[in-house]
């Protein structure tokens, strides 16, 4: 997962360099072809076609870099949606597991695990088993997944207003 983030940024910097070089008048203007007003002047450019030449060489290098960066960000947009698809799947599974369970050893491990997972575990859970489980989980962290689920939760971490408890 590190990795993938390593790389992700990687590959937007690389992206957003080879757009702001594009972008930047240097390159455009000069690989756009300047109509001759002579043949004298043609000939006498010999070396101005080598340069042009040269720059439309790179320009072609960086929208090949671009197009494999922009692959590469589609390969890792994909991968990501798979494992959101993934760990969706798994606390469906482990939902399923505890509304199987009796409420008591349900609660018990409901009181051990982090308010994250035990938010996603009761929410994902039909109301009736939620609510036969929840009468064993220690009040506390009851309070605390409660006001997770109703979003009554502050983001200061102060108290709400309707109940007066702290999460």
């Amino acid at each position: 997962m590190k990795t993938g983030r390593r790389l992700f940024s990687g590959v937007t910097f690389l992206t957003i360099a080879a757009v702001c070089f594009l972008m930047s008048g240097r390159l455009l203007a000069a690989t756009v072809p300047s109509a001759p007003v002579s043949g004298a002047s043609a000939s006498s450019s010999g070396g101005g076609k080598s340069e042009e030449e040269r720059l439309l060489e790179m320009r072609q290098d960086l929208e090949a870099e671009i197009q494999k960066n922009q692959a590469l960000v589609d390969q890792i947009r994909k991968d990501r949606e798979f494992e959101k698809k993934l760990k969706t799947a798994k606390i469906r599974n482990l939902t399923t597991i505890y509304e199987k369970m009796a409420p008591r050893t349900a609660a018990s491990q409901v009181n051990m695990m982090s308010d994250d997972l035990a938010l996603l575990l009761i929410s994902g859970m039909n109301p009736r088993k939620a609510s036969r489980i929840m009468q064993y989980v220690d009040p506390k962290v009851a309070i605390r997944i409660s006001l997770e689920l109703s979003d009554l939760k502050s983001s200061s971490g102060a108290s709400t207003p309707s109940t007066g408890l702290k999460p």
